[in-house]
């Protein structure tokens, strides 16, 4: 052959390989199963299936661990990483079948009349994804049960999202130990004297006294052992010490026996009386008389007191010629408080639920502690500690209650005494602590506490003569305060086989599945069967051909070429703009079915 320097490419010359047009033989295997997974929507209900059992999946692994700790996994996975890989798979598989439905659906709707052009590219726009369904849905034309499939497709959004919600995390205490917190049975506090025979109260209660007079609540406060920061303890009863403060205002008259200045309380019993002595040109502040018996208006506690205070208040610059602005009785005994307490966040909080015995109370069967005869033999001679021993202690046993409650009944004697001294004195002109015209002045510090706590409630300027103190308020206040500080100081050194043994909690996430949410994707996937389900009755009846989404069949069976001759343009907007200007009905032809246009304008 003679090169010529020409090339010949004209399909003409060119020998094309042999291609058979029809294959013979039996079809494989392959395709059987093709034709009837098509024909039976196999893959489709299938799908549909996966769809539920990943969801009942979801449902089961959140009805094991409900209400249980975070469960730790192997190779990292966690609960809500397996939930989320089970709700990606139930959205997708629940989609696939309603857009194959959608697709076999826009032949339905061409089949039996002619309808536009147009509604096969919405249809078929609808079966690829939310946006084409939301486009389809605000056709009222094409509501039917396409539409169904459509709104079914925009709702498949949510499934994914539902189901992650499901599960929640709540943070929950848990018992992971025991904590403790103390209570007093039995108090005792008592010192050997060094060098001699004897005993003394002990320098720790001293000490508890006096941090509470000076202090504030929170040298009072009560700390527990609480190793996790968040602990419960049952209500439990302790020893401890109560308080109680009247108003004496209006008992208080001028004793005119005595002379000017001199004020008495009005009681008919002579050991009753209270007075007040002063130079008639005095700057009294602030009398304290203190003892353990006789009480005036607390009659019935004359016998359990630890000490009795009555106190006068004159603010500063008053007179002691005029009557005091306050006027109160307050004592100090021993009570069983119940106690309900918690730890939250490592903030330990107390509540008093109850005391026992009331604050003028008299109680039957208490030994006589109104005396210094215990101290002694029946001779004279002193008592050992062996024999002092050997002497009833101060006992409580509150009603209903198994349990007794005693105080050492030398530390109550030595502790009544005790108080009856540091709660005596006055403040005035005379005990002023500072230095004035060269000469230095002492004062009685317990009363001046008693003074700062009457001047914080009532003011320095107040001088109306005859103003009564509130039960609660000044001395009242300072009371409790004295009180719960000495409850707590007997807590603190209290055997510890006493003590109340509480719950250690610490902060655990738990499982928690909240079911409200499975309701939709459960009832979308419900829907979806039902559409499923008129997708197959509405094709069988019809007689439509199985083709769903086939691009094969919108080749073959599309517009008949008149038709498109007359619609196609080369942009895609003036194709749309003829198109819908045309309807479209699927018509039996001599060898296939064909979607025959129509121009309808």
């Amino acid at each position: 052959m003679r090169f010529t320097g020409r090339t010949d490419s004209s399909v003409e010359n060119k020998e094309l390989p042999h291609v058979p047009l029809k294959t013979d033989g039996k079809p494989g295997a392959y395709r059987w199963i093709r034709q009837v997974s098509v024909a039976l929507w196999l893959w489709e209900l299938l799908s549909l299936f996966f769809s539920m059992v990943c969801m009942g999946a979801i449902i089961v692994i959140l009805a094991h661990y409900d209400n249980q700790p975070i469960p730790s996994w192997k190779y990292g996975l966690t609960i809500n990483g397996a939930i989320s890989i089970l709700a990606v798979l139930a959205k997708s598989s629940l989609v696939l079948p309603v857009a194959e439905a959608l697709s076999q659906l826009k032949w339905c709707w061409f089949w039996d009349r002619q309808r536009p052009v147009m509604d096969f590219h919405r249809y078929d726009s609808a079966s690829r994804g939310p946006w084409g369904s939301l486009t389809m849905l605000f056709s009222a034309r094409l509501w039917s049960v396409g539409a169904l499939g459509a709104a079914l497709t925009v709702a498949a959004i949510a499934v994914e999202p539902c189901l992650q919600q499901i599960p929640a995390y709540p943070s929950r205490a848990v018992r992971s130990g025991d904590a403790s917190i103390g209570r007093s049975i039995n108090y005792t506090n008592l010192e050997a004297v060094s060098g001699m025979s004897g005993f003394e109260l002990g320098r720790s209660v001293k000490g508890a006294m006096y941090t509470s007079i000076f202090g504030d609540e929170e040298t009072t406060h009560y700390e527990p052992t609480c190793p996790t920061g968040n602990c419960t303890w049952p209500a439990y009863s302790s020893l401890g010490v109560c308080s109680a403060c009247l108003d004496l205002g209006p008992l208080v008259i001028p004793n005119t026996y005595e002379g000017p200045g001199l004020w008495t309380i009005n009681s008919t019993d002579p050991e009753m009386k209270f007075e007040w002595l002063s130079e008639s040109n005095e700057e009294y502040n602030l009398y304290m008389q203190a003892r353990y018996e006789n009480t005036i208006r607390l009659r019935g506690a004359t016998n359990h007191t630890i000490v009795d205070i009555q106190s006068s208040y004159w603010p500063a610059g008053s007179r002691s010629t005029n009557p005091p602005s306050a006027t109160s009785e307050c004592i100090l005994y021993f009570c069983v408080k119940t106690f309900t307490a918690a730890t939250v966040h490592g903030e330990y909080a107390e509540t008093v639920t109850a005391t026992w015995p009331g604050a003028n109370q008299t109680l039957t069967g208490e030994p006589d502690l109104d005396s210094d005869a215990d101290f002694y033999n029946a001779d004279g001679s002193d008592a050992t500690a062996a024999e002092l021993a050997r002497k009833s202690n101060y006992t409580l046993e509150p009603p209903g209650s198994r349990e007794q409650y005693s105080v050492d009944r030398v530390t109550f004697e030595l502790l009544r005494q005790w108080a009856a001294v540091i709660f005596s004195g006055s403040v005035n002109s005379a005990t002023w602590n500072g230095v004035n015209d060269g000469g230095l002045y002492g004062v009685s510090d317990v009363p001046q506490a008693f003074f700062d706590a009457q001047n914080e409630l009532l003011g320095p300027n107040i001088t109306i003569a005859g103003y009564s103190v509130p039960s609660d308020g000044g001395p009242g206040k300072l009371m409790a305060q004295i009180a719960t500080g000495l409850t707590t100081h007997m807590r603190q050194t209290a055997d510890l086989d006493w003590a109340v043994k509480g719950d250690a909690l610490s902060v655990e996430s738990f499982v928690q599945a909240r079911w409200h949410w499975a309701v939709f994707p459960l009832t979308l996937s419900l829907l979806t069967a039902l559409f499923m389900t008129a997708t197959f009755a509405t094709c069988a009846k019809a007689g439509v051909p199985i083709w769903k989404s086939s691009c094969l069949a919108t080749l073959l069976h599309g517009l008949d070429e008149r038709s498109c001759q007359d619609v196609t343009a080369e942009k895609l907007s003036d194709m749309e703009g003829n198109a819908t200007a045309w309807t479209m009905q699927a018509q039996r032809g001599e060898s296939r079915w064909m979607l025959e246009g129509r121009l309808h304008c």
